[in-house]
């Protein structure tokens, strides 16, 4: 990241920038006027990244993502619950077929967020003792007649997160991050990273690695 030192990660956390400000009160005092909202839209690019997630994997004819929803559910043997159970795999099983494992990735990311590492202390200095460091990890699962519970199971890593301590209190309070991603080396990761705000792209050899500041809402995770 080019950074000379720890200070500059530490900012783009948020550690230490929380300010205040105080003005001497006078009778004409008055709230600012509001501006309108803003509209926005998806950007242009946004239906051929759709369009991608809905191709197959690499690896779709050896394993799947997210496996445990093609577990056969407990039935009664009801002749519409039999129907509509054998329906719903199938197609739940084209779907795992695609860029699923980016879902994958998602939940595994978000339920990490939420909580499982809120009390890993890796710093003593009280202001830094809740910073987490995670993996961006997609599970994955043998495709073969075994058991579930009993397949091979493949984590496919494409990075890491550093969460910054989290002070929020609200739901709609936020919570800094920096996400370190490494990509294959395609025309459409670069087209997609040049597109990206606030990142920093580094094309190497093989990869491209994206480090990006970016946050989320305390309640997304939930």
């Amino acid at each position: 990241m080019n950074c000379p030192d720890h200070m500059q990660i530490e900012s783009a956390l948020g550690i230490g920038e929380k300010k205040k400000t105080y003005k001497e009160f006078t009778p004409d005092m008055k709230q600012p006027e509001s501006k309108g909202i803003d509209k926005y839209k998806y950007p242009e690019w946004y239906e051929e990244l759709l369009c991608g997630l809905e191709e197959k994997h690499d690896m779709y004819l050896t394993h799947t993502p997210m496996g445990d929803l093609i577990r056969t559910p407990p039935t009664d043997n009801h002749p519409i619950a039999e129907i509509v159970e054998n329906s719903v795999s199938k197609m739940i099983e084209k779907i795992l077929q695609s860029k699923a494992l980016m879902t994958s990735k998602m939940i595994n990311l978000y339920s990490r967020l939420g909580g499982a590492y809120g009390h890993s202390i890796i710093e003593t200095n009280k202001d830094k003792r809740n910073i987490a460091i995670f993996p961006i990890i997609s599970q994955m699962s043998l495709n073969n007649d075994e058991d579930l519970g009993s397949r091979e199971r493949l984590g496919l890593c494409s990075g890491f997160v550093v969460r910054a301590p989290s002070h929020a209190r609200k739901p709609t309070g936020r919570i800094g991050l920096i996400t370190v991603e490494m990509l294959k080396k395609a025309n459409v990761a670069k087209l997609f990273c040049i597109e990206l705000k606030g990142a920093m792209v580094y094309i190497c050899k093989d990869f491209v690695i994206v480090v990006r500041q970016n946050s989320v809402m305390k309640e997304d995770s939930s």
